[in-house]
């Protein structure tokens, strides 16, 4: 009963002492029919009592019409995205970010200035924390050109910093 007990209470303390990541989604540059580059960005924010290490993060984005609903994210979106590294996240730190940069075709460029196409942007940050435990936070985000503001976007599901695995992760060892 005491050793039932004894990991309960190492499970709710590690709980309270890991760091915890949020993230956002902010539009840099959006396509036009005069320039088919577009730009993301996703400022990551760190909470918790201790660092996150091993953070890496992936994004894609899609097209799709006004008011269709955005596409579920889900593990298969990850497996062949593109991971950029991005070590460790250190208490306090709210100024590490992804950026995507892309482009679209000029048919897209052209419905997405007329307010038939929206961006849909997906973001998953992965880390492990101080205990070598996995977790995962991922971001959906949208984006027309009416009527939000410059920069503006509506989230579509977040899912604030799940756990991956309640285990020692091995890739979260040294």
């Amino acid at each position: 009963m005491q050793a039932d007990a004894a990991v309960v209470s190492n499970a709710l303390s590690r709980e309270s002492q890991r760091a915890r990541l949020t993230v956002s989604v902010k539009v840099v540059r959006e396509p036009s029919e005069d320039s088919p580059f577009a730009a993301w960005e996703m400022p990551i924010t760190i909470t918790g009592s201790s660092e996150a290490i091993r953070v890496r993060m992936a994004a894609t984005t899609r097209f799709i019409k006004v008011g269709t609903p955005a596409p579920s994210v889900d593990n298969e979106t990850w497996t062949n995205a593109d991971w950029t590294n991005a070590g460790v996240v250190s208490i306090g730190e709210q100024n590490r970010s992804l950026r995507t940069d892309f482009s679209v075709s000029k048919n897209q460029a052209s419905q997405y200035a007329a307010g038939v196409l929206q961006g849909v942007l997906m973001v998953r940050v992965e880390y492990c924390d101080v205990f070598l435990r996995r977790h995962h936070v991922t971001a959906c985000a949208t984006r027309s050109v009416n009527p939000l503001p410059i920069g503006g976007v509506n989230y579509c599901g977040i899912v604030v910093d799940s756990n991956t695995s309640t285990d020692v992760d091995a890739e979260c060892r040294d």
